[in-house]
């Protein structure tokens, strides 16, 4: 498991098979789209305030048991460059 260290902040977003970030859009229902971010190793609290931090517009939840990241509405192509802006 590796661990980048950002922002005296410790987490790791790991990429899936195919070398892809894990973020996913999800519909529900017809019209409730929302957007997931999975494979979160470390400090999912820290990651959900660094997201805030240059998007404070964003509603996101925090799933503990599973440590994802669940953010109302489709922001899949802005949490991507986000992520690999930050050298995920």
């Amino acid at each position: 498991m590796k661990i980048t260290k950002t922002l005296n902040n410790l987490y790791y977003v790991a990429r899936s098979r195919t070398n892809n970030l894990p973020v996913y859009t999800e519909y529900k229902r017809g019209n409730q789209i929302s957007t997931i971010i999975r494979k979160i190793d470390g400090d999912s609290k820290s990651l959900k305030q660094d997201i805030l931090a240059d998007h404070p517009a964003l509603d996101i939840k925090l799933k503990l048991p599973k440590n994802q990241l669940y953010i109302t509405g489709d922001h899949s192509r802005t949490l991507r460059q986000w992520l690999e802006s930050r050298q995920f």
